[in-house]
């Protein structure tokens, strides 16, 4: 039965943590001449936190899982590929040309597939560690939290720079967000019929976090930063203080929870979930 106290306190913890996508309203309080200044170097905090999330985070997490690592890199060598396939797909029409200010570039389409299998990994977590216990679930909700902060403020960035407008990035990225409670209904619904490897899904999520910030985001700060050498030094100062954000939450908080020491691991049921302690 999906409809158990558990679930209901996995439901709520999940629409908590789609509520931090709100976080992007402040960019509403900013002139455009302001935002137009502040914009480059939220993208650039927002590749140092793809980076970290993928170098620090789901890396990490989906071979501590002991699952073969060559399918590991395979699916992270996939997930790279994908996203770049997209992207081709996405921009074939002015694959090199600037947008114009109504047009929306492909890295902003990318950044919301990418964030959405990000949240729906959470949202498998989320409904994983509820059915362990609640005490459980509450300290992995708050971890996640605490996590997706600094990557929210990062993609708001990336989407307001890709064309949306402020308004629309909060309405998208909310209902992007909504995929952590899929991803909660998803473990409760199928965790008695199927045994589910999510050490996969976070390395093909890593590989299309690192296309996106290495093989988007990154030449196009550069190619806008050109020749302005005191720019292209404050977003690498930037771009370092987002990889510093996720390496220490990854390392101090991400998915660690009270009276439990790192290394342990817990099945959720049938899954095939583990979790780091």
């Amino acid at each position: 039965m999906i409809f158990t106290v558990d679930f209901v306190y996995a439901l709520s913890a999940a629409l908590l943590v789609s509520l931090i996508s709100l976080v992007g309203l402040v960019f509403l309080l900013f002139d455009k001449l302001l935002m137009g200044k502040i914009i480059p170097y939220a993208v650039a905090l927002a590749i140092g936190v793809l980076l970290g999330n993928a170098f620090f985070h789901l890396i990490p997490e989906s071979l501590e899982l002991g699952l073969s690592s060559s399918f590991i890199f395979g699916c992270i060598f996939t997930g790279f590929v994908t996203f770049w396939l997209i992207d081709r797909i996405l921009s074939h029409h002015h694959p090199t040309a600037v947008p114009s200010q109504k047009s929306i570039r492909s890295i902003g389409k990318l950044n919301l597939l990418g964030d959405g299998f990000h949240n729906f990994i959470d949202g498998l977590v989320i409904g994983g560690s509820f059915m362990i216990s609640p005490e459980v679930g509450m300290a992995t909700t708050l971890a996640i939290i605490i996590h997706e902060l600094p990557q929210e403020f990062g993609d708001t960035g990336t989407l307001i720079y890709s064309g949306f407008s402020p308004l629309r990035v909060v309405k998208l990225n909310f209902l992007v967000s909504m995929t952590v409670m899929l991803g909660v209904a998803f473990v409760f619904l199928l965790n008695h019929w199927i045994v589910f490897q999510v050490g996969y899904l976070l390395a093909f999520t890593a590989g299309g976090f690192v296309y996106m910030a290495l093989g988007n985001l990154l030449p196009a700060l550069y190619r806008q930063a050109r020749g302005n050498l005191r720019m292209q030094t404050i977003q690498l100062l930037v771009i370092l203080i987002g990889l510093g954000m996720i390496e220490y939450l990854s390392n101090d908080h991400a998915h660690t929870h009270h009276g439990h020491r790192h290394g342990e691991g817990i099945n959720a049921h049938q899954m095939g979930i583990i979790f780091r302690k």
